[in-house]
């Protein structure tokens, strides 16, 4: 039988190519599907979607590990007597902080939530709420400004980089209780930057919030994780404040205070 000598050369030609391609190929890395770490701009998507369609905690943690963040979590909740009806009963107060890891920048987020056994509101004037930590621990990042949940302000008159160790905030829980029955909540959050000194063992985040009626802020002092709010009491008025301290650790092993 004749053979065609072309179209051997050809067949050994492919042979010897896949044999020799198979080898040099065989110690090359296959590349990798996997996602991008998520950046802040990312994140301040997702707090605004989060206040526009009122994501309880679940939502938002699912919704941040699935663009790719990094989910730490803790919460500290009281309980106990009633509300009044002139004012919000601290033992009524649940905090909740949330720390996620992103690739340019990481961000705390803290949530409060309070409750009215009226169909009634709270009382003037406004509440406030604070984020805070030592600098040995963290810094605020100098790129994404802080994020605002529903009722949620930069305290009048003043700079909105209040340090760059925290920050404080305005609240407005008298219409926020005016237009809810039972719980209602709100959050801020803050960008920042780990230092590279520190473990997150040794980390922590501080929170504050602070309930007034008959009460005026006169003057705010922060150092580092230590703020203190002095204020103008009147005859009937009073102010009620609840904090935590979680560390990144305890957050990162689901650690909660109840």
């Amino acid at each position: 039988m004749k053979h065609d000598n072309a179209s051997l050369k050809e067949t050994n030609r492919r042979s010897i190519l896949a044999a020799v391609g198979g080898a040099a190929f065989a110690g090359l890395p296959i590349a990798s599907a996997q996602k991008p770490a998520p950046n802040g701009e990312e994140y301040e998507r997702l707090a605004q979607m989060r206040t526009e369609n009122n994501w309880d905690l679940s939502t938002w943690h699912h919704r941040l590990r699935a663009a790719g963040f990094v989910v730490k979590y803790t919460n500290k909740k009281i309980g106990g007597s009633d509300v009044g009806t002139t004012k919000l009963d601290k033992n009524e107060s649940h905090l909740f902080v949330t720390y996620s890891e992103g690739s340019d920048a990481n961000w705390v987020n803290f949530k409060w939530s309070l409750n009215d056994g009226y169909d009634d509101w709270a009382t003037d004037p406004l509440d406030y709420a604070a984020i805070t930590f030592d600098s040995s621990d963290y810094t605020r990042n100098s790129y994404y400004g802080p994020t605002y949940g529903d009722y949620v302000f930069p305290i009048s008159d003043r700079e909105d980089d209040t340090s760059d160790t925290g920050l404080v905030v305005e609240y407005n829980s008298n219409d926020a209780a005016y237009d809810t029955i039972g719980r209602f909540e709100s959050s801020f959050d803050v960008a920042v930057d780990p230092s590279a000194n520190s473990t997150p063992s040794q980390r922590e985040l501080t929170v504050n919030f602070w309930h007034t009626w008959g009460a005026e802020l006169t003057d705010i002092s922060m150092s580092g994780s230590n703020i203190d709010l002095d204020w103008d009491i009147g005859l009937h008025g009073g102010v009620w404040n609840r904090s935590a301290s979680p560390s990144e650790y305890q957050m990162q092993n689901g650690f909660s205070d109840k």
